[in-house]
């Protein structure tokens, strides 16, 4: 996905660890940061963050619903900014499993601060196939 497609609407996902006073502090520096990065892509933002809050371990209700409506024929959104790789996962085979699932439906996956991909590479592109 690139600036060139205007058609393009994102959403954001979200993942904060801690439970403590600092939470709303590390919600909303991931949210702004995300959103800005998407809006100077010229994205349109959908106006939903996925979030998962909480010591939540292996069970993230928001990551799980995310993909299920990037899977879904109506998806309202085809372009999923995070702020940073470890927000989705720590293990580099699930991260890779979860952006196969987004490339054969046609979702994007973009990090704020990072690469866009383990290798560096854009998901969307040939090379990060």
């Amino acid at each position: 996905m690139t600036r060139d497609n205007p058609e393009e609407t994102f959403t954001i996902y979200i993942r904060v660890s801690q439970s403590d006073n600092t939470l709303m502090s590390a919600l909303n520096e991931q949210h702004f940061a995300a959103k800005a990065y998407g809006e100077a892509e010229g994205w349109k933002y959908l106006g939903e963050n996925y979030a998962d809050v909480g010591d939540v371990g292996s069970k993230r209700p928001a990551l799980e619903a995310m993909l299920a409506h990037a899977c879904c024929d109506s998806k309202p959104f085809n372009v999923i900014v995070v702020e940073r790789l470890d927000r989705l996962f720590h293990s580099e085979i699930d991260l890779i499993k979860f952006e196969q699932r987004l490339h054969e439906h046609g979702v994007s996956l973009h990090y704020v601060t990072e690469a866009d991909s383990l290798c560096g590479a854009d998901s969307t592109k040939d090379a990060g196939k």
